[in-house]
């Protein structure tokens, strides 16, 4: 398993040399990958990453991705319930 936490917080050029570098493990049989981030802000960085090619950082990333879950943050949770 490779657990990578806080991507969002990398510069996009970091974040995409670590998405094209982690391709490549993608293919081990039964290796699994676990991705913590914020989507939005990933999106947004390969977005300007790539600004003049027009390419949608929400479709880059589903390229490396089999499977997304969302979770909510507790201070989300918290102040929503108040």
């Amino acid at each position: 398993m490779i657990l990578i936490d806080d991507l969002d917080r990398c510069l996009p050029e970091t974040v995409i040399r670590v998405l094209e570098n982690l391709k490549n493990h993608l293919t081990i049989s039964r290796c699994v990958c676990v991705l913590a981030l914020d989507a939005r802000i990933v999106y947004q960085g390969i977005s300007v990453k790539y600004g003049g090619a027009m390419v949608d950082g929400r479709e880059y990333l589903e390229k490396f991705l089999n499977y997304s879950r969302t979770a909510v943050s507790s201070i989300r949770a918290r102040s929503s319930a108040s």
